[in-house]
């Protein structure tokens, strides 16, 4: 084995903070290498005293389909990529029974997801009847479209403990969002109280070493009490 990621690997589990060029020698470990399982065995080891040797499992249901005008190139909902064709709102009774099942069925956590451009209004009063039928007994996670504040605030009324958002691999480029709408969501939620679950996504043979290395250490310049990062 490589002595020189073992001792990254070991000083990491020691509780040092790992740097970008270390982050970018892990990255570029040969997969299926003994630095990859080692790689592997450690972030378990971490995983698996942070929570206790307990694993949790979140579902998420669908608020609607169509295409997006924020025509992301990795997304089937984009416009763009003509996969679906007609805009659709999943009934409201439908999208409950889902909640009620993947709560009856152990869910940690449920997250309500719409395209980018669906309407938050309505969004929130869907929400409001799904939290209502879920009695407040499993954490919601909005999965929505760029927010202000007060949006923000609007979610957490509506029974959301936290929202999923990310700045994507190619925000901007390979996606017609901007950018700083994506940091203003993070801002908003931070400011209104709701946990923001990130993450590094989504991954291809298109990135390059440096890309990811810059957008796993981007979580690291939020709050880390209101962030939970992770890699896809």
């Amino acid at each position: 084995m490589d002595t020189g990621i073992k001792k990254i690997i070991d000083e990491v589990l020691s509780g040092r903070i790992i740097e970008s060029d270390e982050i970018r020698t892990l990255y570029a470990v040969t997969l299926f290498s003994e630095e990859f399982f080692y790689i592997q065995w450690a972030g378990r080891k971490m995983s698996e005293e942070c929570s206790g040797g307990l694993a949790e499992v979140h579902g998420q249901v669908g608020v609607n389909s169509g295409p997006c005008t924020g025509n992301c190139a990795f997304c089937s909902f984009a416009a763009a990529n003509k996969v679906f064709v007609e805009q659709k709102v999943e009934v409201t009774e439908e999208i409950i029974r889902k909640c009620l099942t993947l709560m009856k069925n152990g869910a940690n956590a449920i997250y309500l997801m719409s395209t980018a451009t669906f309407s938050f209004d309505r969004f929130l009063e869907i929400s409001k009847l799904v939290y209502r039928e879920l009695g407040g007994s499993v954490p919601m996670i909005a999965n929505v479209g760029d927010f202000d504040y007060e949006i923000a605030l609007d979610l957490k009324a509506a029974g959301f403990t936290g929202v999923y958002h990310a700045m994507r691999m190619g925000e901007g480029q390979a996606t017609r969002i901007d950018p700083k709408k994506r940091l203003g969501s993070f801002a908003a939620a931070r400011k209104a109280g709701l946990i923001l679950g990130n993450c590094v996504e989504p991954i291809g043979p298109e990135h390059t070493l440096d890309e990811l290395v810059e957008k796993t250490i981007s979580p690291g310049k939020l709050n880390r009490s209101s962030v939970v990062p992770c890699v896809e």
